[in-house]
């Protein structure tokens, strides 16, 4: 699933990086094909016109991001999960806390806390585990 999401976020960014960039910047998600939903597909279309995308010739592979509106984090009994928009629907999946540093972190994230920016998600597959 993530895998496929890469692919196709990938496919889309190396096609829009074929438009001229004045022409790119008009582009809206109703003018374009894509498996992708509207807000990975609207991100995808603001990296291609941002500062990185100007200079880019062609992306090997571009993980999904996701703008904070579009992902939540959850907390279940100790487990943390995160849920944001996939191809098609919304996916919610568990996530390991990697450092205790993080837990005060997503603790805040949780109560909404205005101390704490939000921010984008990426999911990026390192050595085959994937992380947000």
């Amino acid at each position: 699933m993530f895998g496929e999401m890469t692919e196709s976020n990938t496919r889309l960014a190396n096609w829009l990086l074929t438009i001229p960039l004045p022409e790119r910047r008009k582009l809206t998600t109703a003018k374009i094909e894509t498996l992708l939903m509207l807000p990975r597909a609207n991100q995808t279309i603001r990296h291609t016109t941002s500062g990185v995308g100007k200079k880019v010739k062609q992306y090997k592979s571009l993980p999904p991001e996701i703008n904070k509106q579009n992902w939540t984090i959850h907390k279940i009994g100790e487990t943390y999960s995160l849920s944001f928009p996939k191809m098609k629907g919304t996916k919610r999946v568990p996530v390991e806390v990697a450092s205790k540093h993080w837990q005060p972190i997503l603790e805040l994230l949780l109560k909404n806390d205005t101390f704490i920016d939000k921010g984008s998600a990426k999911l990026i597959k390192h050595r085959g585990k994937w992380y947000a």
